[in-house]
């Protein structure tokens, strides 16, 4: 605030000045002021007062570096006049261009930052150990050349920072075992060098011959005079000379196409592409295998019966697989006109001629179910009706059961588990003022979108407050994606809608009926 003058005016007393009043605002004014400026607005502060310029001692006072400029001040006048760096210390104004930093202690220091020699001394892995397979160990320390010298055979060469070890030719006499050792039936013995050739000749009415790694000794053109001590040996100079199969006995050198009386028993088999040909009755083949993996290959045994034990499962094979066949103990599922995918209990199969199977679905009046609001459900206050979004749930007491799939609902809209005749009735109690009037009506839709009103009710609110909205309808669902239900209501004044968690108010039951 500037200075503030009494106007004593031009003469005494020649009413032109300051009158009493307001010369005493401004004294006052001006007064406050300064003891603001040096007091709290009442009292001055005690003490001595400094002028711009002059000598003075301050003890304990605060100055704050905000408003106040301080210069001039020598280290010898400051408590704390130095700072020190890892272990280099300076005064306040001082210098050290090569300070010798302790880094003992250092963090994250970047090594782009040192300068100079690092001794080995100086680093604690200094080196780096080789042993050898005897175990012996030796340190190679940084600054010193790691020699890596070849052998008999082996040869090394450095070429830049890749070092290549090489393995030469490696003669019969750096092996452990250069040889191998043939042996007759005389048991005379020879050294076959590796490297060398050994040669497998062949003999009187013996061939041998080779082919990449294989040999072959063939035995051919032998004659009577190869044997001994016996040449052209007959079958009569045989001790055995005839084989008896079943009722027939054939001589060796005999040729038959059909056994008589052949019996197999024990382990025998029969193989082969030709026919077994049965006209007797009583005959018995087993043709059990354990499990469907030990099955034959279905395409090398068309029409086989087969019968796997782990699961008694009796089947034939085809061309294109195994074809099971359905025995009492089999699901209908296995029927490829059955489907009862999504089945629940109590469903029934229903045909379908559109798909040419028979489907699981729930009988008629499977689906019996009901939903209740949970809470009360303010009206729209006009004749303008809202959906009914409010909160749905099936009935949680002791004694309601339900049958079927439930209903799903989604902000309000109802969609039906499976197609068919559906009864639907509701029954919506209200409360509001007496006169008020309340709707309630049944929406549906045919194509998920546009909503049809099916089932409407109206009322008033009676004196004693209370309303309620009935109704009902048949719902034929033919496409459980497009045609869903949904309720809305409409109220005047406070009328709500009442529900309730623990009990039926607001509801409505859904039964399948056909």
């Amino acid at each position: 605030m500037a200075k503030q003058l009494l106007n004593r005016g031009t003469t005494a007393n020649d009413g032109t000045g300051d009158n009493i009043r307001t010369g005493a605002g401004k004294i006052n004014d001006n007064f406050d002021e300064i003891y603001s400026a040096i007091g709290n607005g009442t009292t001055i502060n005690a003490g001595n007062f400094l002028t711009d310029i002059s000598t003075n001692t301050i003890q304990n006072k605060t100055i704050s570096g905000l408003n106040n400029t301080l210069s001039g001040i020598g280290n010898s006048s400051l408590v704390n006049n130095t700072v020190s760096f890892g272990g280099v210390g300076l005064s306040l104004g001082g210098s050290d261009a090569t300070p010798a930093f302790d880094l003992t202690d250092a963090i994250n220091y970047p090594t782009s930052s040192l300068v100079g020699n690092v001794l080995n001394s100086q680093l604690q892995n200094s080196g780096f150990i080789v042993v050898d397979d005897t175990s012996t160990a030796t340190t190679i320390t940084l600054g010193e050349t790691f020699k890596i010298t070849g052998g008999t055979a082996v040869t090394t060469a450095m070429t830049g920072d890749h070092l290549d070890i090489t393995i030469g030719n490696i003669t019969n006499a750096q092996l452990i075992n250069p040889r191998w050792t043939l042996s007759d039936d005389t048991s005379t013995t020879t050294n076959i060098e590796l490297g060398e050739t050994l040669t497998i000749l062949g003999g009187s009415g013996v061939d041998t011959t080779i082919s990449g790694d294989t040999i072959t000794v063939t035995a051919a053109d032998i004659t009577t005079t190869n044997l001994s001590p016996t040449s052209n040996i007959a079958n009569t100079q045989l001790a055995n000379y005839q084989i008896t199969f079943g009722a027939d006995t054939l001589a060796l050198g005999d040729t038959t196409s059909t056994i008589t009386d052949l019996n197999l028993d024990g382990t025998s088999s029969l193989s082969g592409t030709g026919t077994i040909d049965l006209t007797s009755t009583g005959n018995k083949l087993r043709h059990d295998f354990a499990n469907f993996a030990g099955l034959p290959a279905h395409a090398t045994y068309p029409g086989l019966f087969t019968l796997t034990t782990n699961d008694a499962i009796p089947r034939v094979a085809s061309t294109g697989g195994y074809i099971e066949l359905l025995t009492e103990n089999s699901s209908v599922s296995k029927h490829a006109d059955v489907s009862i995918t999504g089945i629940t209990d109590k469903d029934i199969l229903q045909w379908s001629s559109a798909q040419g199977r028979f489907n699981a679905v729930s009988p008629p009046l499977g689906i019996a179910q009901q939903f209740r609001l949970t809470g009360n459900v303010t009206s729209t206050g006009s004749s303008s009706f809202a959906d009914l979004t409010g909160t749905w749930e099936e009935p949680d007491n002791a004694l309601y059961n339900s049958s079927g799939t439930s209903l799903t609902q989604s902000s309000g809209v109802f969609t039906l588990p499976e197609t068919g005749l559906y009864l639907i009735t509701f029954d919506m109690q209200w409360s509001g003022a007496s006169g008020d009037f309340v709707r309630t009506q049944l929406m549906v839709t045919d194509n998920n979108s546009t909503y049809t009103e099916v089932a409407l009710s109206e009322d008033s609110v009676s004196a004693g407050g209370y309303a309620n909205n009935n109704g009902s309808f048949l719902f034929n669902c033919g496409d459980t994606a497009n045609e869903k239900f949904k309720f809305q209501h409409s109220g005047s004044g406070t009328s709500a809608l009442l529900g309730n968690t623990d009990y039926n108010r607001s509801h409505f039951t859904i039964l399948k009926i056909g």
